[in-house]
């Protein structure tokens, strides 16, 4: 069967805080997808720069096929997919 991949890019906000995971899980037809970052908690010196990341996360091949799939990432909508 034919394995589905997620690939996004994660704005970071500024050079402390860092990718920590992705956890996902299939809600009838959508795919919600939740991006974790952390940030440190003792004070050291950070600037604004906006960092972006890529990742993907393998959500595996147990869709029906011809039904379409949402992408919710982080509560937003950022696509839809075919199972198959």
């Amino acid at each position: 069967p034919a394995q589905h991949n997620v690939s996004m890019t994660i704005a970071l906000g500024g050079s402390c805080e860092t990718f920590n995971s992705i956890d996902w899980s299939v809600e009838g037809t959508e795919v919600v997808i939740e991006v974790l970052t952390q940030v440190p908690t003792a004070l050291v010196p950070c600037t604004l720069a906006i960092i972006y990341e890529d990742q993907s996360v393998s959500i595996g091949s147990d869709f029906e096929a011809g039904v379409e799939y949402d992408i919710i990432v982080n509560g937003e909508r950022q696509g839809s997919f075919f199972g198959g």
